[in-house]
């Protein structure tokens, strides 16, 4: 009964309530607090990006990574401060460094024995994996590798990235290695290790 009540409690809160929740509740409480942050945020996020980037796909990547920025940082987050302003500062931010990029954000994966790169204009060295493919993909991973996995392509260092997350380089790097093997499975689902 009491799981039935959270979101609608969540509803309820402050963005500064459900910041200071984040930062001090459980893994699950902190989950759904991120999940409501990025449901009220989201929009923001994806108008910001769109201002600059005039795509819809470019704008909803770029919110995308917002969204994960905002879960990554959270605990640095000061609750004081509007989170709405915080995403549309940061959206527009990530949209105007991929803009000055060309639009051109490198993804790599290994899948098989050949190593695909997968461009944010959806053209792939082989024609076998667009971009939205690869971040579905992305999207199927177990959150812990999915956070350290989009860290990584937004070329965040694993020192930077284990210190965020209070984790070892080792763990990082365990994580990555998890996800490596985790995304040859998904998008070559035929490949026998």
């Amino acid at each position: 009964m009491e799981g039935d009540q959270a979101p609608k409690d969540l509803k309820l809160l402050s963005d500064a309530e459900l910041v200071v929740r984040a930062q001090q509740g459980s893994v699950e409480q902190r989950e759904d607090t991120i999940g409501e942050l990025s449901e009220r945020h989201g929009e923001v996020a994806f108008r910001s990006a769109m201002a600059i980037l005039h795509n819809d796909d470019a704008a909803r990547d770029a919110a995308q990574e917002t969204l994960v920025r905002l879960l990554v940082r959270i605990d640095t987050l000061d609750a004081s401060r509007s989170v709405r302003a915080w995403v549309a500062e940061v959206a527009r931010n990530v949209a105007l460094d991929r803009r000055r990029a060309g639009g051109r954000m490198i993804l790599f994966c290994e899948v098989g024995d050949e190593n695909v790169g997968a461009y944010a204009d959806g053209k792939t060295p082989y024609d076998q994996l667009s971009h939205n493919q690869f971040l579905d993909a992305v999207k199927k991973l177990p959150l812990k590798q999915q956070v350290v996995v989009e860290r990584t392509l937004l070329g965040d260092e694993v020192t930077d990235i284990a210190r965020d997350l209070g984790l070892t380089k080792a763990a990082i790097y365990d994580r990555l290695n998890k996800a490596k093997n985790e995304l040859r499975r998904i998008l070559n689902p035929n490949h026998n290790d």
